[in-house]
């Protein structure tokens, strides 16, 4: 991981470069929590993939809600597919700061992040997945879900801002 320290308008930030992955991306959020322990928000900022005909190339998408899209621990009782165990079926954020973002009229639009280690890049995966979770996932990333889950367990604001690198419907 690499960690730059920028002082901004008097406040200070960190700008962390995490790479791919959940496991990457767990690990990164609990060493700045730990490291940096005033830390109050986690803005992700990445690239994502659309998954249906609201999001095009290029555009922003905020999301403060999240699931994973590769979990199936069906196998256990009252577990929904995505969801882990003893978590909650998605990770939701709705903070005061998460207002505040909203706010500022960035010509962001609200989108649900499905997270998975695993890329999609053919029809095959995308009908499976869709056949999963219907059309509740707007995005398709590999770090958001990681993130929140570990900052949901602390009081720590978080958000995600995916730019969407291609849709998911395209050939």
């Amino acid at each position: 991981m690499v960690i730059q320290h920028i002082k901004y308008r008097g406040k200070f930030f960190l700008v962390a470069t995490t790479g791919y992955g959940k496991a990457n991306a767990a690990m990164a959020i609990t060493y700045l929590m730990e490291e940096y322990p005033g830390l109050e928000t986690v803005i992700n900022i990445d690239l994502a993939l659309s998954t249906n005909d609201k999001f095009d190339t290029t555009d922003a998408v905020m999301s403060t809600k999240f699931i994973y899209r590769d979990a199936d621990l069906t196998v256990f009782k009252d577990i929904k597919y995505g969801q882990a165990i003893h978590e909650p079926e998605t990770f939701v954020f709705n903070t005061d700061f998460v207002n505040q973002v909203k706010n500022f009229k960035l010509g962001v639009s609200d989108g649900i992040v499905g997270t998975a280690d695993m890329l999609i890049y053919n029809s095959k995966q995308f009908k499976e997945m869709v056949d999963k979770f219907g059309q509740s996932i707007d995005v398709i990333d590999t770090e958001a879900g990681a993130f929140a889950q570990v900052a949901k367990k602390s009081t720590m604001n978080f958000i995600a801002l995916k730019i969407i690198y291609n849709n998911a419907l395209s050939p």
